[in-house]
């Protein structure tokens, strides 16, 4: 795997002055600046330079792309569009609201590391297919990820981008090989990030999580990465999907609860969603298909109490209350206008396993917000055909559904 450098944007709690003109950076991750002052139109040196480059790749926000180390008005103009495109400000003065600085608020939220080489100026970074690892910095921590890159990839054209979250204990590398997803990029011709949560965990919102019980905000962090490789790659903006099992299924309900509008489709895996996100869950339109196996010990699809005991079943799910697949289901078939009745459909065998496979496709959806879901009779905890990682704890698995493959078929029907 290769591994990405680049320019980090970091939030330093010590401002400076307002008005001070000289450049100012503290030591950071090898090839990073970080920018430790508030800059504003006068501003000069070569933290400009490092910001201005990194709104120069996005042509909507700089189009002029001028790497001068000069904060001047058409820096001053790509702030505001930048401020305004990620909801800081959007309106007011430098002065009454801080629209086009790059204050506290502004630098918060380009707290990442930006990879570029070292004489370009569109902060673009040149990528070949294969594996690549990278870390961007969010909420204080450093935030890893492994990147594929498709067979055939092109700079010259756009691609979808696909977020594949881990289970509990898992890793963005483990995911990658336990589903089978890589392959599909190549095949697909999509590009594909499995990030790593902290401590192995994603704070899903059941708040019983090691994430979780430190708050860290997996959502900002999500935003930041996708702003991030979107600033590095061709990445088609109407169509960035969310997926993946278990406490990574139920990051990517979370996901389609709080940030909706940056995907196409989610397609979240043996997952509920959490009860404490549940009264507060009012997500956009957004279409979804689920995969729920109905002997599943760890992630009940009636509900209740997840991972088996309080302790999280040996410590693979971590615990906490969930939804049932049902209620679970409704609440986005009610946000995207559907009937909460659903039509079901027996698919054929592809093996006698004990396991069968119903289609359930809830009725009256608009055209584009379909909510679609798999329920497999007798497989337990897993990504199918792959079963869980301790098959005495998870239960059996499905040779009759490819998880993989109903994900992307569905993702690949949708875009914003």
């Amino acid at each position: 795997m290769k591994k990405i450098s680049g320019i980090s944007f970091i939030l330093i709690a010590a401002l400076m002055p307002l008005g001070e003109a000289s450049a100012q950076t503290t030591s950071a991750p090898t090839g990073c600046v970080a920018i430790v002052r508030t800059l504003m139109f006068g501003s000069r040196g070569s933290d400009v330079s490092a910001l201005q480059r990194f709104l120069a790749a996005d042509p909507a926000v700089y189009p002029e792309g001028i790497i001068s180390g000069f904060f001047g008005s058409l820096t001053e103009r790509a702030i505001q569009r930048w401020q305004t495109a990620h909801g800081i400000v959007s309106n007011g003065s430098p002065v009454a609201t801080g629209w086009g600085v790059v204050g506290p608020r502004t630098r918060a939220a380009m707290n990442i590391c930006t990879s570029y080489s070292g004489g370009s100026t569109s902060g673009s970074t040149s990528f070949t297919p294969g594996d690549h690892t990278g870390s961007i910095m969010s909420g204080g921590r450093t935030r890893t990820y492994v990147l594929h890159i498709p067979t055939g990839y092109s700079s010259d054209k756009t691609y979808p981008l696909v977020l594949l979250f881990h289970g509990g204990l898992g890793t963005g590398e483990k995911i990658l090989s336990q589903t089978n997803f890589t392959p599909k990029s190549d095949s697909a011709g999509f590009i594909l990030v499995a990030p790593d949560g902290i401590e192995n965990s994603w704070n899903d919102g059941r708040g019983t999580t090691d994430a979780g019980a430190q708050g860290v905000d997996d959502v900002a962090f999500v935003r930041q990465l996708v702003s991030h490789l979107e600033s590095q790659l061709p990445i088609d903006r109407n169509r960035i999907y969310a997926t993946g099992p278990s406490n990574g299924g139920m990051m990517t309900y979370r996901l389609g609860c709080e940030a909706a509008d940056l995907f196409a489709a989610i397609g979240p895996d043996a997952a509920n969603l959490p009860v404490p996100l549940s009264s507060t869950c009012h997500p956009q339109s957004i279409p979804i298909v689920a995969i729920n196996g109905l002997a599943d010990p760890l992630v009940p699809y009636a509900g209740g109490r997840c991972c088996g005991n309080a302790d999280g079943a040996f410590g693979l799910g971590q615990g906490g209350e969930i939804l049932s697949t049902i209620d679970t289901l409704e609440i986005f078939a009610g946000a995207n206008g559907c009937s909460s009745t659903y039509t079901p459909e027996t698919l054929p065998f592809v093996v006698n396993d004990g396991t069968s496979v119903e289609k359930r496709v809830y009725n009256n959806c608009p055209a584009g917000f379909e909510v679609v879901s798999y329920a497999v009779a007798g497989m337990g905890h897993g990504w199918p055909p792959y079963g869980g990682r301790v098959p005495r704890i998870s239960g059996p698995a499905s040779g009759n559904i490819r998880a993989t493959d109903v994900v992307w078929d569905f993702f690949s029907q949708h875009h914003k």
